[in-house]
């Protein structure tokens, strides 16, 4: 991957290997699907979409690349200049590559998706020599301010459609600037650190981005505390949990920290409202801020312990305490109708409607659901130990507490120096947690499940 940039454009160059994709080759007029997106770091309104669908996620909405051994190509360069009213649309059309070819571009602008009455429609004839680029610009004049519209651009030889997009924009006299600076993090510190306070688990939940880091990849591990402000005093600290993906989440557990809490009195006294009836306006009372301020820090370290980078954010604690807070109702170990209550026999869960075969790696041997069988085999739980795929091994789990609403099964499985302890709850409506625990002496270890359908 490489990048460029000017003062008022930057490119990206990316190449992967075919195989990546999970094919050989890419066949003569195949389209694949595709998402390309821009966004300004830190400002959640300047995200823009190469598609209508706009997330990675939503590959139906992707857009289409449409592939050929031979045929022409069209490149749509620069539409900015649209929101001035007076656009400018720089494109450029490559040849066939043993062939002259004639492309018709053409730029469509209206007040609907589709064609209508009062279009005005530019287009351009560009003859392209073989595998030559040939550069053109089609121009337009739109000058009602506050015009809310749509812009069409289609490139196309005879029937064959090489390009088709249509966005929607406002004649607002904007024209693009280059930025003072470039922006290469959203973050004001070397990296992101979030916290928020869960006040019934009495748990600072911490969130920990590195992705933006320039030497994200030198870190291994690192650290965080609570420090008392006032003091210096670190009151509770935690090893950083291990990075998934350039993001580490995790919970500091607060228990042994008083916390100031806000009982129901409290906020009846903030929020005094008027009286039924009454034609006086409640007094203004400002709210009670109670929470206790403290400061999170994280030190983010090499695999030696020697520190990279860190940082620290504000944090407010404080608990509640309302008649209705904590409380147990609507839960409990009994079904509701329709579901029955679930049982345990011979290593099979049977619940409403369909029956489950587990063992002790907490995956499936066999699924039926309304009576037929979902799988086609038994599931696989593999290990990737430095690099070479292993399957695992298990017996039958142990049921460990059973109710009409769930069982909790304990289960074992392995492999050559390697032993996983599995934890497995199965929920009457079909729902499967399990909680996995290995223990390998290997620099690496991956875990893999394979599902035959």
């Amino acid at each position: 991957m490489a990048s460029r940039q000017s003062a008022d454009s930057w490119t990206v160059e990316a190449r992967a290997p075919i195989s990546a994709f999970g094919v050989d080759h890419i066949a003569d007029g195949s389209a694949w699907r595709a998402l390309f997106t821009t966004d300004v770091l830190g400002d959640p309104d300047k995200f823009r979409a190469w598609a209508p669908g706009g997330a990675f996620a939503d590959i139906p909405r992707h857009g289409l690349i449409e592939c050929t051994n031979d045929g022409p190509a069209f490149q749509l360069l620069n539409v900015d200049s649209v929101f001035a009213g007076k656009p400018v649309i720089d494109a450029a059309v490559v040849g066939a590559v043993h062939s002259q070819t004639t492309v018709h571009v053409s730029a469509r602008f209206g007040r609907g998706v589709g064609p209508g009455a009062g279009d005005l429609i530019v287009a351009r004839d560009v003859l392209a020599d073989p595998g030559r680029r040939q550069s053109l610009q089609l121009t337009a004049d739109l000058p009602q301010a506050g015009l809310r519209a749509f812009c069409e651009i289609t490139a196309a030889t005879g029937e064959n459609v090489l390009y088709h997009q249509v966005f929607p924009f406002v004649v607002d006299g904007s024209v693009r600037k280059p930025p003072a600076s470039i922006a290469t993090t959203p973050y004001q510190q070397p990296f992101g650190l979030t916290a928020s306070y869960a006040p019934l688990s009495k748990k600072l939940l911490v969130k920990i981005d590195r992705y933006y880091m320039q030497a994200r990849g030198s870190v291994a591990r690192g650290r965080v505390q609570l420090i008392d402000p006032k003091t210096g005093q670190s009151l509770a600290q935690s090893a950083i949990v291990q990075f998934q993906k350039d993001y580490s989440e995790f919970a500091l557990d607060l228990q042994n920290i008083r916390v100031p809490v806000e009982t129901e009195q409290d906020w009846e006294t903030s929020h005094l409202r008027t009286p039924l009836g009454s034609t006086r306006p409640a007094p203004v009372t400002e709210p009670l801020d109670q929470a206790a301020e403290y400061q999170l820090k994280a030190v983010l370290t090499d695999r030696s312990g020697n520190p990279v980078a860190s940082a620290a954010v504000p944090v407010k604690l404080q608990g509640y305490q309302f008649s209705w807070l904590p409380n147990d109702i609507g839960i409990s170990d009994q079904t509701i109708a329709p579901w029955r209550p679930i049982t345990w026999q011979n290593g099979s869960v049977s619940l409403w409607n369909k029956t489950y075969s587990i063992n002790g790696g907490g995956i499936a041997d066999r699924i039926v659901n309304s009576g037929r069988p979902q799988l086609t085999g038994p599931m696989v739980l593999e290990a990737v130990i430095d690099g070479r795929t292993v399957p695992l091994t298990s017996q039958t789990p142990a049921p460990v507490h059973t109710s009409p609403a769930a069982i909790d099964l304990a289960g074992e499985s392995h492999a050559p120096n390697l032993m996983v302890n599995t934890n497995t709850r199965v929920e009457f409506d079909g729902f499967v947690w399990n909680t996995m625990t290995g223990r390998a002496p290997f620099s690496s270890c991956r875990m893999n499940s394979a599902v035959p359908l």
